[in-house]
């Protein structure tokens, strides 16, 4: 899809300003915090060029993101996506992550066990490393088997993700508390 069919939209959450960036096809990407306004709207230019501002398709996924941060709730719907590009391993990956829910956590290991490719932890990593639409495929709710919580490439980085699993109620173990 030409970044011209895309729009934009910045929502200010209370860990700092947020995107979605979705067309005709549903939502494409979403920035979460961790950088500021300015760097924020640079990387959506960077990223998507020619992408227009606005766009009410986008609010609800904005005020999940704006709820989300302020309250710990989960998105109770999670909008229509497009994944276009993405490959049928990743697309396995993505549906396994939809099944975990709020305040839990899986490891990379378990997850690759879930679809089907035992020892594929690592590929597991890399595909969460690559998810275009965090916190609606809850990519943070994966850790690591020692207990640790492992990598997250969103913008807020492994502070985000401790941050979001202590704002579900999870332990890096995934027990509720």
């Amino acid at each position: 899809m030409p970044t011209e069919d895309l729009r934009t939209l910045i929502v200010s959450t209370a860990r700092g300003p947020a995107a979605v960036v979705g067309g005709p096809r549903g939502l494409r990407a979403v920035l979460l915090p961790g950088l500021g306004r300015r760097a924020l709207e640079r990387e959506l230019r960077r990223r998507f060029p020619g992408a227009r501002p606005g766009g009410r398709g986008l609010r609800d996924a904005a005020r999940a993101l704006e709820r989300y941060f302020a309250t710990g709730r989960a998105p109770r719907r999670r909008p229509r996506l497009d994944l276009e590009g993405v490959s049928p391993f990743r697309r396995a990956v993505y549906r396994e992550l939809e099944k975990i829910p709020p305040g839990k956590t899986v490891t990379y290991g378990e997850l690759a066990r879930r679809i089907g490719r035992p020892g594929a932890h690592r590929s597991v990593g890399t595909a969460l490393s690559r998810n275009p639409v965090p916190l609606f495929l809850p990519c943070h709710r994966v850790v690591r088997s020692d207990g640790g919580l492992g990598g997250f490439t969103a913008e807020g980085g492994v502070e985000l993700k401790r941050a979001m699993l202590e704002l579900e109620g999870a332990g890096e173990s995934g027990r509720r508390r």
